[in-house]
């Protein structure tokens, strides 16, 4: 009996650790055919899925320019890496909705022209512009878009000088004047805020850099195609005007009151159709910078980077610029454009013959030319 017992004993205990070894087997096999099929399907080419195309053939940007004089100057490539970056094969265009005109489309205009002040009747310049003007005001607005630009004589005002609100402040308030008035919403909600200190000199708007020296701010408001609700690793493209250094919506603000105070705000904003994007297959990063080297991109900004002066440079000769920064983009125009495409974006500097230091940017459609139209 005893041996009997024996037996069973041993028996029981070669197949517990039979069926221990078992396991430990199994999970060692898993994980040896998991870290091998992982690392085969790393190192199996991926399935590339063509762009969609789905709108067709596209338009060309109505990029402005900005023109050089004399010879086209020599570009450099001049960045941390030395190299043009990794671009991409494909990017998602956007349809931008068309406002429709409506039986409405005066009415809301009218409720819009209150909320910015003013009460009077509008003057019909067209069949989709009026036109308001009340003391030291005006205003002019497409009834149908809701873009609009209103001015202020500022010659009938008092500016105060270093009044405006800390610095901290001033990007928070300019939104609030936008909310209030029912005009921050949609992709500028949570978009870039860049200001400047401004003030009136010799009946002209002159920068500034200290505040205390400062009466007027100038506001621009950049939109993006992230919101709060995407994800945090959800990446977009940033999105840039037809000046990279203005936005399609800006304002310029005084401080009768510690408060601010708009004087001119000028609102061009498109709603987009993020639903329903197609994707296009982009033109080579090196064809584009062949481009610029040729001197067939546009110029889309050229900034004397030592003058107090607003006004555009004129009659501007360059040396070799350098270029800094090259990135991709979305190209988002003043007036209605159908689609919200993608381009790549140079950033550089470069000296006239007396020495002063521009910053330029030049734009280049990105889409592969065989999806623009002619």
């Amino acid at each position: 009996m005893a041996s009997q017992l024996k037996q069973t004993a041993q028996v029981t205990r070669v197949a517990f650790f039979g069926f221990v070894t078992a396991i430990i087997l199994y999970i060692v096999g898993s994980q040896i055919l998991g870290f091998t099929l992982a690392y085969l399907d790393s190192i199996r080419p991926k399935k590339q899925i063509p762009p969609t195309v789905g709108f067709g053939k596209l338009p060309r940007p109505n990029f402005r320019a900005f023109k050089l004089v004399g010879d086209f100057p020599p570009i450099e490539l001049d960045n941390a890496t030395g190299d043009l970056p990794t671009i991409p094969g494909k990017i998602e265009v956007y349809p931008v909705v068309e406002p429709k005109s409506t039986y409405l489309s005066l009415d809301k205009a009218k409720d819009l022209s209150k909320r910015l002040g003013f009460t009077s009747t509008p003057q019909s310049l067209s069949s989709s512009i009026y036109y308001w003007e009340e003391d030291n005001k005006t205003l002019k607005m497409n009834i149908y878009t809701q873009n609009f630009v209103m001015d202020t004589d500022l010659s009938k005002i008092v500016i105060p000088i270093g009044e405006l609100p800390r610095a901290q402040a001033i990007a928070a308030d300019a939104k609030m004047i936008l909310s209030e008035k029912g005009l921050l919403s949609g992709t500028y909600k949570d978009g870039e805020v860049k200001y400047s200190l401004a003030t009136v000199e010799n009946g002209q708007i002159v920068k500034t850099q200290a505040a205390a020296d400062s009466s007027l701010v100038i506001v621009n408001f950049f939109r993006t195609l992230k919101n709060l609700e995407d994800k945090a690793d959800t990446e977009y493209q940033p999105i840039v005007p037809t000046d990279p250094t203005q936005g399609n919506i800006r304002l310029m603000a005084y401080s009768p009151k510690n408060n601010l105070e708009p004087v001119r705000i000028v609102y061009n904003n498109w709603e987009l159709d993020k639903e329903n994007a197609e994707t296009y297959p982009l033109k080579p990063i090196t064809t584009a910078w062949t481009e610029v080297t040729s001197g067939t991109a546009i110029v889309a900004s050229l900034l004397n980077k030592t003058t107090m002066s607003l006004e555009p440079p004129t009659d501007v000769s360059l040396g070799k610029v350098f270029i800094r920064k090259i990135y991709l983009a979305y190209f988002d125009d003043e007036d209605l454009q159908k689609y919200l495409q993608p381009i790549y974006v140079f950033d550089g500097e470069g000296n006239d013959p007396q020495g002063t230091t521009y910053s330029v940017t030049f734009y280049v459609h990105a889409v592969d030319p065989a999806w623009v139209e002619q």
